[in-house]
Protein backbone atom coordinates (compact mmCIF):
# COMPACT_ATOMS: atom_id res chain seq x y z
CA UNK A 1 0.00 0.00 0.00
CA UNK A 2 1.15 3.56 -0.67
CA UNK A 3 1.21 5.88 2.33
CA UNK A 4 -1.08 8.85 2.93
CA UNK A 5 1.49 11.38 1.72
CA UNK A 6 1.58 9.62 -1.66
CA UNK A 7 -2.21 9.68 -1.93
CA UNK A 8 -2.26 13.38 -1.06
CA UNK A 9 -0.10 14.09 -4.10
CA UNK A 10 -2.34 12.14 -6.49
CA UNK A 11 -4.10 14.40 -9.01
CA UNK A 12 -5.16 11.97 -11.73
CA UNK A 13 -6.07 12.78 -15.29
CA UNK A 14 -9.71 11.70 -15.57
CA UNK A 15 -10.40 12.29 -19.27
CA UNK A 16 -9.17 9.70 -21.80
CA UNK A 17 -9.21 12.28 -24.60
CA UNK A 18 -6.68 14.34 -22.61
CA UNK A 19 -4.53 11.24 -22.25
CA UNK A 20 -4.80 10.59 -25.97
CA UNK A 21 -3.51 14.09 -26.72
CA UNK A 22 -0.68 13.59 -24.22
CA UNK A 23 0.45 10.41 -25.99
CA UNK A 24 -0.21 11.62 -29.55
CA UNK A 25 3.52 11.82 -30.35
CA UNK A 26 4.69 8.96 -28.13
CA UNK A 27 6.68 6.64 -30.43
CA UNK A 28 6.16 3.42 -28.50
CA UNK A 29 3.25 1.05 -27.93
CA UNK A 30 0.49 2.40 -25.73
CA UNK A 31 -3.22 1.92 -25.16
CA UNK A 32 -5.84 2.77 -22.55
CA UNK A 33 -6.70 0.02 -20.09
CA UNK A 34 -8.89 -0.46 -17.03
CA UNK A 35 -12.53 0.45 -16.69
CA UNK A 36 -12.19 3.36 -19.10
CA UNK A 37 -11.16 0.95 -21.87
CA UNK A 38 -14.41 -0.95 -21.45
CA UNK A 39 -16.54 2.19 -21.38
CA UNK A 40 -14.80 3.48 -24.50
CA UNK A 41 -15.43 0.16 -26.22
CA UNK A 42 -19.14 0.32 -25.37
CA UNK A 43 -19.35 4.04 -26.12
CA UNK A 44 -20.93 5.10 -22.82
CA UNK A 45 -19.39 6.04 -19.48
CA UNK A 46 -21.10 3.67 -17.07
CA UNK A 47 -19.54 4.77 -13.78
CA UNK A 48 -17.02 7.23 -12.30
CA UNK A 49 -13.36 6.30 -12.80
CA UNK A 50 -10.52 7.10 -10.41
CA UNK A 51 -8.05 7.71 -13.23
CA UNK A 52 -7.12 6.69 -16.76
CA UNK A 53 -4.75 3.71 -16.91
CA UNK A 54 -2.26 3.59 -19.77
CA UNK A 55 -0.57 0.37 -20.84
CA UNK A 56 3.02 0.58 -22.07
CA UNK A 57 5.64 -2.02 -23.01
CA UNK A 58 8.43 -2.91 -20.59
CA UNK A 59 10.87 -3.18 -23.49
CA UNK A 60 10.15 0.45 -24.50
CA UNK A 61 10.40 2.19 -21.13
CA UNK A 62 13.48 4.09 -22.31
CA UNK A 63 11.13 6.08 -24.56
CA UNK A 64 9.24 7.69 -21.66
CA UNK A 65 11.71 10.34 -20.59
CA UNK A 66 12.40 11.76 -24.07
CA UNK A 67 8.63 11.87 -24.71
CA UNK A 68 7.88 13.58 -21.37
CA UNK A 69 10.96 15.70 -20.59
CA UNK A 70 9.19 17.76 -17.92
CA UNK A 71 8.14 14.67 -15.95
CA UNK A 72 9.70 12.35 -13.39
CA UNK A 73 8.71 8.72 -12.95
CA UNK A 74 8.52 6.46 -9.92
CA UNK A 75 8.11 2.72 -9.59
CA UNK A 76 4.89 1.85 -7.75
CA UNK A 77 5.23 -1.57 -6.15
CA UNK A 78 3.87 -1.38 -2.61
CA UNK A 79 5.79 1.84 -2.14
CA UNK A 80 6.87 4.62 -4.47
CA UNK A 81 10.52 4.28 -5.46
CA UNK A 82 12.27 6.94 -7.54
CA UNK A 83 13.26 5.58 -10.93
CA UNK A 84 16.27 7.53 -12.13
CA UNK A 85 17.49 7.94 -15.67
CA UNK A 86 19.88 5.18 -16.68
CA UNK A 87 18.58 2.73 -14.07
CA UNK A 88 16.80 -0.46 -15.14
CA UNK A 89 13.15 -0.56 -14.15
CA UNK A 90 12.57 -3.03 -11.25
CA UNK A 91 11.50 -6.42 -12.59
CA UNK A 92 8.96 -6.87 -9.79
CA UNK A 93 7.24 -3.55 -10.52
CA UNK A 94 4.33 -3.33 -12.95
CA UNK A 95 3.13 0.22 -12.40
CA UNK A 96 4.73 3.60 -12.97
CA UNK A 97 3.44 6.92 -11.65
CA UNK A 98 4.21 10.07 -13.63
CA UNK A 99 5.19 13.08 -11.50
CA UNK A 100 4.72 16.62 -12.78
CA UNK A 101 7.06 19.53 -12.08
CA UNK A 102 4.75 20.72 -9.28
CA UNK A 103 5.30 17.43 -7.42
CA UNK A 104 1.87 15.95 -8.05
CA UNK A 105 1.29 12.55 -9.64
CA UNK A 106 -1.30 12.46 -12.41
CA UNK A 107 -0.95 9.27 -14.45
CA UNK A 108 -0.53 5.55 -13.82
CA UNK A 109 1.30 3.56 -16.48
CA UNK A 110 0.77 -0.20 -16.45
CA UNK A 111 3.88 -2.06 -17.62
CA UNK A 112 3.12 -5.05 -19.84
CA UNK A 113 5.30 -7.81 -21.23
CA UNK A 114 5.77 -8.36 -24.94
CA UNK A 115 7.88 -10.36 -27.33
CA UNK A 116 8.61 -8.94 -30.78
CA UNK A 117 5.26 -10.18 -32.03
CA UNK A 118 3.11 -11.15 -29.02
CA UNK A 119 1.59 -9.72 -25.86
CA UNK A 120 1.84 -11.91 -22.73
CA UNK A 121 -0.74 -12.14 -19.94
CA UNK A 122 1.23 -11.16 -16.82
CA UNK A 123 -0.56 -13.57 -14.49
CA UNK A 124 -0.03 -16.64 -16.66
CA UNK A 125 2.40 -16.80 -19.56
CA UNK A 126 0.37 -19.52 -21.28
CA UNK A 127 -2.07 -16.84 -22.34
CA UNK A 128 -0.68 -14.67 -25.13
CA UNK A 129 -1.52 -13.54 -28.63
CA UNK A 130 -0.54 -11.36 -31.57
CA UNK A 131 0.15 -7.73 -30.72
CA UNK A 132 -2.30 -6.72 -33.43
CA UNK A 133 -5.11 -8.43 -31.49
CA UNK A 134 -4.30 -6.79 -28.15
CA UNK A 135 -5.74 -3.40 -29.04
CA UNK A 136 -8.74 -2.00 -30.85
CA UNK A 137 -9.55 1.60 -31.76
CA UNK A 138 -12.57 3.50 -30.50
CA UNK A 139 -14.82 5.88 -32.40
CA UNK A 140 -12.76 8.70 -30.86
CA UNK A 141 -9.60 7.27 -32.36
CA UNK A 142 -8.18 6.16 -29.02
CA UNK A 143 -6.36 2.82 -28.78
CA UNK A 144 -7.76 0.59 -26.03
CA UNK A 145 -6.91 -2.87 -24.79
CA UNK A 146 -9.22 -5.50 -26.30
CA UNK A 147 -12.23 -5.81 -23.98
CA UNK A 148 -11.93 -9.58 -23.51
CA UNK A 149 -8.33 -9.18 -22.33
CA UNK A 150 -9.26 -6.38 -19.95
CA UNK A 151 -12.10 -8.45 -18.50
CA UNK A 152 -9.70 -11.35 -17.93
CA UNK A 153 -7.48 -8.99 -15.94
CA UNK A 154 -10.48 -7.67 -14.04
CA UNK A 155 -11.50 -11.03 -12.61
CA UNK A 156 -10.36 -11.58 -9.02
CA UNK A 157 -11.53 -13.99 -6.32
CA UNK A 158 -12.91 -11.04 -4.34
CA UNK A 159 -15.32 -10.18 -7.20
CA UNK A 160 -15.39 -6.43 -6.71
CA UNK A 161 -18.76 -4.80 -7.48
CA UNK A 162 -17.24 -2.45 -10.06
CA UNK A 163 -15.79 -5.40 -11.98
CA UNK A 164 -19.15 -7.15 -12.02
CA UNK A 165 -20.70 -3.91 -13.28
CA UNK A 166 -18.06 -3.58 -16.00
CA UNK A 167 -18.67 -7.16 -17.13
CA UNK A 168 -22.46 -6.70 -17.26
CA UNK A 169 -22.06 -3.45 -19.22
CA UNK A 170 -19.63 -4.92 -21.75
CA UNK A 171 -21.07 -8.41 -22.28
CA UNK A 172 -23.86 -7.46 -24.74
CA UNK A 173 -21.27 -5.79 -26.98
CA UNK A 174 -18.85 -8.72 -27.20
CA UNK A 175 -18.71 -10.67 -30.44
CA UNK A 176 -18.94 -14.46 -30.43
CA UNK A 177 -15.15 -14.60 -30.89
CA UNK A 178 -14.45 -12.32 -27.93
CA UNK A 179 -16.89 -14.28 -25.73
CA UNK A 180 -15.32 -17.60 -26.69
CA UNK A 181 -11.79 -16.30 -26.07
CA UNK A 182 -12.68 -14.99 -22.61
CA UNK A 183 -14.59 -18.15 -21.67
CA UNK A 184 -11.79 -20.51 -22.71
CA UNK A 185 -9.16 -18.55 -20.78
CA UNK A 186 -11.32 -18.26 -17.68
CA UNK A 187 -11.59 -22.06 -17.75
CA UNK A 188 -7.83 -22.35 -18.20
CA UNK A 189 -7.12 -20.10 -15.21
CA UNK A 190 -9.92 -20.88 -12.81
CA UNK A 191 -11.87 -23.94 -13.95
CA UNK A 192 -15.40 -23.02 -13.03
CA UNK A 193 -16.36 -19.35 -13.10
CA UNK A 194 -19.55 -17.41 -12.46
CA UNK A 195 -19.27 -15.54 -15.78
CA UNK A 196 -19.12 -18.67 -17.94
CA UNK A 197 -22.85 -19.36 -18.17
CA UNK A 198 -23.48 -15.78 -19.31
CA UNK A 199 -20.65 -15.89 -21.85
CA UNK A 200 -22.05 -19.10 -23.31
CA UNK A 201 -25.60 -17.82 -23.73
CA UNK A 202 -26.68 -17.40 -27.38
CA UNK A 203 -25.39 -14.13 -28.79
CA UNK A 204 -27.38 -12.25 -31.39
Amino acid sequence: MHDESDAARWRPILDPVTVGALFADYPGFWCIGGGWALDLFVGVQSRPHEDVDVIVARSELALLRPAFPDSAFVAAHGKLTPWHEGEPYPEDAHDIWRQRRDGFFDLQLMVSEFTDTEWIFRRDGRIRGPLTEMITTTAKGLPIIAPEIQLLYKFSPTRRPRDEQDFAQTLPHLSAYRRAWLASNLVLLYGDHAWLSMLREPHE
